[in-house]
């Protein structure tokens, strides 16, 4: 729970300014999701490059961008910034790590019983 806290608390401290979020959230799996708008693409990529020295947020990239017109005519970007934390990347693969090594024992238990059963 530590870990989302400073995850919200980072991605709050990197908001620049002309950015505005309309959502975010974590999924069970780590996964990040944050909606949002601005008037300028670069406050966008600012916001999004700024993860990319965090200690907890890791794989981010916009997802999604385009353009809408308000009902005022005002145009503004729409986004969609993913990632995951990091946490949950290196779980995840410590678990393909471990998966694999099971495999490569199983091979090997194989081959130490076929050595058996040749005379």
């Amino acid at each position: 729970q530590d870990e989302i806290i400073k995850t919200f608390s980072e991605i709050g401290a990197a908001i620049p300014e002309g950015v505005w979020i309309e959502q975010m959230g974590i999924a069970p799996d780590g996964k990040i999701s944050i909606t949002g708008r601005s008037f300028e693409e670069r406050g966008i990529i600012t916001f999004s490059k700024s993860f990319d020295e965090s200690d907890t947020i890791a794989d981010v990239y916009i997802a999604n961008l385009k353009s809408t017109t308000l009902g005022s005519g005002s145009i503004v970007k729409e986004f969609l910034i993913s990632g995951a934390l990091k946490s949950a990347k290196a779980a995840a693969e410590a678990a393909k790590a471990a998966a694999a090594a099971e495999k490569e024992a199983a091979e090997a238990a194989k081959e130490a019983a076929r050595a058996v059963k040749q005379p």
